[in-house]
């Protein structure tokens, strides 16, 4: 075939001079788009690394409405416009507004250097409480309270029958009802839990067992119409660790009543101490230190079951609970 010049160039060179400038073009757009995308995958990465500071792997969850794992920026913004809300007044002394406001924003301000250091560092002590929200300063920091600090909780023990009836009617007539029970990721086993209260908010589970709701409305210390309050009934099965985690705030005491406990399989590490659960007793606990759970009993050694709430931690004055209730109303 002839060729043709064309301004010094054959009509098959010009030909394949076109088609190496449209390859050229190609590859660079090819080339900007990815990095691009590396950029976003980075930072999502980045992103999600930092969330790994606040929470371990089974703590980690996608629901919206978690106030540890989604919502902790969210609700501290929002109490601390609350608290701008209230007028200095008997009701509300200067000191607890202008401390408990100062609490949050050094809340705030933990949360955001958290996300910013590395992984590794988090959970570094269990000398010392560390919630993964809000930390109330002042208060005494402790992992283990005896239940002497607490006599309205033998209230439990008076009904350890009706609250045990009402765990297993639910239990073996609603376990594939998601809206009823959850399973809570974790590093190996099976956690199963199913809210009477769930961030302050009752669920229907209250009106599936209305004998436990009421004992647990009849418990002045627990901790309701807040946040940071929940009541559930929690089943660890055979071969199960909860790795170790904080619980969102220092304000509360975490209680457990043995329900179902298999002797001398399981146990709950609390900061350095190792405690274990018995039937019809309560174990009180500040889950705003580092903690896990551990059943290492065979399948045939059954599940450990317990009925588990909140209370206020006892040095939280009446009228700091007021403004606490109103600044994390749920």
């Amino acid at each position: 075939m002839e060729s043709i010049t064309f301004y010094g160039i054959t009509l098959s060179g010009q030909i394949y001079f076109i088609a190496f400038i449209c390859l050229a073009v190609l590859v660079f757009y090819t080339y900007t788009s990815l990095k691009k995308k590396g950029k976003s995958f980075n930072s999502d990465a980045s992103s999600l690394s930092s969330s790994l500071i606040l929470t371990t792997p089974h703590t980690i969850c996608d629901s919206i409405n978690c106030i540890r794992c989604s919502r902790n920026h969210e609700i501290l913004q929002l109490a601390l416009t609350r608290l701008s809300y209230l007028s200095e007044s008997d009701k509300y002394t200067k000191n607890d507004l202008k401390y408990l406001s100062k609490d949050i924003e050094k809340s705030l301000a933990c949360i955001k250097e958290k996300e910013k250091s590395l992984p590794s560092k988090k959970h570094d002590s269990s000398q010392h409480s560390t919630p993964a929200v809000f930390q109330m300063f002042g208060l005494k920091d402790q992992e283990l309270w005896s239940i002497k600090d607490f006599p309205a909780l033998q209230i439990l023990n008076q009904h350890l029958y009706d609250i045990t009836c009402e765990f297993q009617h639910l239990y073996d007539h609603f376990l594939t009802d998601e809206t009823v029970w959850k399973v809570n990721s974790t590093n190996k086993g099976r956690w199963e839990i199913a809210h009477l209260i769930n961030q302050g908010h009752t669920t229907k589970v209250a009106e599936m067992c209305p004998v436990t709701y009421q004992i647990l409305k009849k418990i002045p210390y627990f901790l309701d119409n807040n946040l940071f309050g929940d009541a559930s009934y929690s089943v660890v099965h055979s071969g199960t660790d909860i790795s170790t985690h904080c619980g969102s705030t220092n304000i509360r005491l975490r209680c457990h009543f043995g329900l179902i406990v298999p002797p001398n399989e399981c146990y709950l590490k609390v900061g350095e101490k190792i405690c274990h659960w018995k039937e019809n007793q309560v174990l009180c606990f500040n889950d705003a230190y580092a903690h896990s759970v551990h059943h290492n009993g065979q399948k045939a050694s059954g599940m450990r079951v317990v009925f588990m709430f909140d209370i206020w931690h006892p040095d939280v004055t009446e009228s700091q609970k007021q403004i606490l209730n109103y600044a994390f109303s749920s």
